[in-house]
């Protein structure tokens, strides 16, 4: 499913994308914050990638409010990253 979402983006379709990275973040996220290094390996590397594609995703759609939502519940997630996106 990963995939699919980096073809809908790779195709510049950022709206589908980003709703088809969203469901995979919703998905393969943790029920807890993710400790700090748990992004870099395993499941929860997808996870990472999903939250943060959906949020970026999003934005190239112009669709800021779904944006917004995707970074809140992206960093609840995964707090302790060191990458984060400059906004």
């Amino acid at each position: 499913r990963y995939y699919r979402a980096e073809a809908l983006k790779g195709q510049g379709d950022h709206a589908a994308a980003g709703m088809a990275f969203a469901e995979l973040f919703t998905a393969l996220a943790p029920n807890d914050p993710a400790p700090e290094g748990a992004e870099t390996s395993g499941p929860l590397l997808f996870a990472y990638r999903a939250g943060l594609n959906a949020a970026r995703s999003y934005r190239e759609a112009n669709q800021i409010d779904q944006a917004d939502a995707a970074f809140a519940a992206f960093f609840t997630k995964f707090p302790r990253v060191p990458k984060r996106d400059q906004l």
